[in-house]
């Protein structure tokens, strides 16, 4: 059967075109005014906080702190900054005061020769021990308080650049102030080479007892050793050349304590030298 179209009946192409596009423009201000959960978009309109407009957070009693505008507080942060500079130029002219009228050199006891035989025997017997018992070099120190009695310290001879006196110097040093270090003595069996009276002089310790001279230990070790090449400088005459009045008594020949000093570390010295077995 032959169907015949009326095509006066059917919708023009031009309305089927204009019914789409208002569909899509329909649409689209839907969106415009929705959001996307379907309901009306709110726009808030932005506003810019100053520093200013915000609220203070309270202290701890409930009270507001003091807002300054921000002139004032250019003002106040440069007071703070000059105040807090003239305390530190204060405290660190407060500071070199208290170091300019320090007093590093209190008066010192005098020692007696009682108080110093008394020193040199626990002195030597001390390098005995170390020598025997742990096989160190035959030299050795002690440091006396102000008392002229109390041993405070000790040390021995522990390489060729570590020497007795350096090292008990040091080491008190970072124990005690040095005010009360000149108040103190230190005593050696042998006299302190240029290096240890160095080091006693910066140390600040006020004064200096010694047995033998450092010409006999010369003679017992040779010259040219390399376990002593000393130096021929007496320690009077580096401690001469510094600005603080240190008192040297040495070499102690009251008593014979320089030979007995020279006798005790030769038992060290003359087998090296001569390869004899000596007790």
């Amino acid at each position: 059967m032959l169907w015949r179209t009326n095509f006066l009946s059917l919708p023009r192409l031009t309305d089927i075109f204009i019914f789409i596009q208002s569909l899509s423009n329909g649409r689209n201000s839907l969106q415009s005014t929705t959001g996307i959960a379907g309901s009306p978009r709110q726009t808030r309109p932005k506003i810019r906080k100053r520093a200013s407009d915000a609220t203070p957070t309270p202290h701890l009693d409930g009270s507001l702190p003091t807002v300054i505008s921000r002139g004032a507080g250019f003002n106040e942060s440069n007071r703070i900054a000059s105040t807090a500079l003239q305390d530190r130029s204060s405290s660190s002219k407060r500071v070199m005061a208290q170091l300019t009228n320090r007093n590093l050199y209190p008066p010192r006891n005098p020692i007696t020769m009682a108080q110093v035989t008394k020193a040199l025997h626990t002195c030597l017997a001390l390098q005995e021990t170390a020598r025997t018992v742990h096989g160190k070099r035959p030299f050795f120190s002690i440091l006396l308080a102000p008392d002229n009695e109390t041993v405070l310290a000790s040390c021995p001879s522990i390489s060729h650049i570590r020497h007795s006196e350096t090292e008990l110097a040091r080491m008190v040093a970072d124990q005690f102030s040095e005010e009360y270090l000149w108040q103190c003595t230190m005593v050696a069996t042998w006299e302190p080479c240029a290096m240890c009276a160095g080091t006693l002089y910066w140390a600040n310790i006020g004064r200096l007892v010694y047995a033998a001279p450092e010409t006999e230990l010369r003679k017992l070790t040779g010259e040219n050793n390399p376990e002593n090449v000393g130096l021929d400088l007496p320690c009077r005459h580096v401690l001469g050349k510094g600005q603080k009045d240190i008192e040297v008594i040495g070499p102690v020949t009251e008593g014979g304590w320089d030979k007995k000093v020279v006798e005790a570390s030769d038992r060290y010295w003359r087998p090296r030298l001569h390869g004899e077995q000596h007790a």
